[in-house]
């Protein structure tokens, strides 16, 4: 989150406002959810599978090098089905007025772990 300074610069205050550590986002929304005339803020997280973890981009490289040569294999497919999946619950965040939010998540209903790609809002 950035704060700006009203002088060409931004300031990070996600840890200050206490909307840090929210996992994989993917997306935002400012909107007041409770029409208290303060922009609030709903995140939505989850990890469908982790292609940049090492093993598999050094698994991906040598299936890659077998395939240029030839060698056909459907090692590929059964190694992406192993990726592990990480649902993650999403966030809503009252905005209290004063650049601190509070966690209202489970108290909301978002206490399901899900996977969750992007929001929209419409009023």
């Amino acid at each position: 989150m950035q704060l700006n300074n009203g002088n060409g610069t931004f300031s990070e205050i996600g840890q200050l406002s206490g909307v840090y550590c929210t996992d994989w986002s993917w997306a935002s929304l400012f909107t007041d959810f409770n029409n208290d005339g303060n922009k609030d803020l709903f995140i939505t997280n989850g990890y469908g599978r982790d292609m940049t973890n090492r093993d598999f981009v050094k698994f991906y490289a040598n299936e890659r090098l077998k395939y240029l040569r030839g060698e056909a294999s459907n090692n590929m497919f059964k190694m992406l089905q192993s990726i592990p999946v990480t649902p993650i619950h999403d966030y809503l965040y009252l905005n209290n007025g004063n650049l601190q939010f509070s966690d209202v998540s489970f108290s909301s209903g978002f206490d399901k772990q899900s996977l969750s790609n992007g929001a929209a809002y419409a009023d």
